[in-house]
């Protein structure tokens, strides 16, 4: 049986319609919305993740009276720094989308349409792998839930 990869004719030239040119501005006008505002809320929350570093990581620091003891505070904060960090990098990459996408329409310019997509295709992708790992995270912590389940009902 064929997949739909296999039935894909690369070789042809689609032809942008005035109704998917239409559709093509929606998807960049929704686009670049909602990549400015994600970028903007991850921006205040990694702010607020550095006060919180700064002033928690020395105040665990001066409750636990040992000089290490917020650096595993700091190390969890950085951690998340580093998640929004990666969530901004998939905004930017739907804002690189929005604005190519646009451009393209603007001067009917094919190599801005595809630079465009292809950045749309890196954003799909990566939430599919992103995806992908934490199914398989869920489907392992189900292992051993059930297993520890099963140790309680037989002790």
């Amino acid at each position: 049986m064929e997949s739909l990869d296999d039935q894909i004719q690369y070789d042809n030239d689609l032809k942008v319609t005035t109704p998917l040119k239409r559709h093509f501005n929606d998807m960049a006008y929704w686009g670049k919305f909602l990549s400015i505002i994600s970028m903007a809320i991850i921006g205040l929350v990694i702010l607020a993740l550095i006060i919180a570093m700064i002033f928690g990581g020395s105040a665990m620091s001066q409750l636990m009276s040992s000089p290490f003891s917020g650096i595993g505070f700091v190390i969890y904060m950085m951690f998340m720094i580093g998640i929004m960090g990666f969530g901004f990098y998939i905004s930017y990459l739907l804002y690189t989308f929005s604005v190519a996408t646009k451009r393209a329409l603007i001067s009917n310019n094919q190599s801005e349409l595809e630079e465009g997509f292809n950045n749309l295709r890196r954003v799909f992708k990566i939430y599919g792998i992103f995806t992908a790992i934490v199914a398989g995270i869920y489907a392992i912590m189900l292992v051993f839930v059930l297993i520890g389940g099963a140790f309680a009902a037989m002790g």
